[in-house]
């Protein structure tokens, strides 16, 4: 939609061919194409098992220790565990649609990305 702004944590286009790649093996497996919150939830699985196997932790606390301050570097850039709140911090990026052979639904226009720290 022409003149839309939103904001979203993915970065459409700089990892043009491992998305492409990531949603071909989620189809593989799952029979459909993943949406966001797919996308979320894999991102989640991948970094914990990220976290669980160096070292492995054998109790649920040491698996909150190890991933707290543990960073993830994902389709969309790296995502940091902050220990307080056990929130995912990452960059965030302002897009809007807009007319031209470059911006499509899907891959709206970049306007601005704002590291997960600001």
């Amino acid at each position: 939609m022409v003149g839309a702004i939103g904001s979203s944590a993915t970065v459409h286009g700089g990892h043009a061919e491992e998305q492409r790649v990531s949603s071909s093996r989620f189809h593989e497996l799952h029979g459909m194409y993943p949406d966001r919150l797919r996308r979320r939830d894999v991102r989640g699985l991948e970094w914990l098992g990220q976290v669980i196997t160096k070292p492995a932790p054998t109790t649920s606390r040491k698996v909150i220790d190890a991933w707290e301050d543990s960073t993830y570097e994902g389709l969309e850039g790296p995502f940091f565990m902050r220990k307080c709140d056990h929130q995912a911090v990452q960059t965030r990026v302002r897009g809007g649609g807009g007319e031209g052979p470059e911006v499509s639904a899907s891959i709206p226009k970049i306007l601005a990305t704002y590291p997960g720290d600001r």
